[in-house]
């Protein structure tokens, strides 16, 4: 409905547990959380260099893999009209491929008929301030 959804703590997708043995990928974080697995961060910490020098293509596949999973449970929890990906890992150059995303979705989303729209954020590195002033305008708003 054009609003920000409201909450009692915050959202933490990245947050949530997709390999809880560290089986799939051991050299991940052992919390196995999305995070661990597609984040500049740990991309960094795995490979010992930065995300924008990994050139190995099997790579970028794998992280669109993951980052399919952790949707399918955002999507199944939340059920959203569209999701949109943000951050340097979707934006950046090389990243996360958005259509390979699309397509591991579609074969892992099976309780609805179509995933919802994935869309790259416009905003980039301001999608948090402009995130912010859309709460601020919103609760203003209902201030009257």
């Amino acid at each position: 409905q054009g609003k920000i959804d409201a909450n009692a703590m915050g959202f933490e997708p990245g947050q949530q547990i997709i390999d809880a043995s560290g089986v799939l990928c051991p050299e991940c974080d052992p919390i196995g959380d999305l995070e661990s697995h597609i984040s500049g961060g740990a991309l960094e910490r795995r490979f010992k260099k930065k995300p924008q020098e990994i050139t190995d293509e099997k790579v970028w596949a794998e992280l669109a893999k993951w980052l399919a999973l952790g949707l399918n449970n955002t999507i199944v929890h939340w059920s959203p009209d569209v999701v949109i990906l943000g951050g340097p890992m979707i934006w950046g150059k090389p990243a996360i491929n958005i259509e390979h995303v699309r397509f591991h979705l579609k074969n892992i989303l099976k309780i609805f008929p179509e995933p919802p729209p994935l869309l790259i954020a416009e905003h980039k590195e301001l999608g948090g301030f402009y995130g912010a002033l859309e709460l601020l305008r919103q609760n203003l708003r209902a201030l009257g």
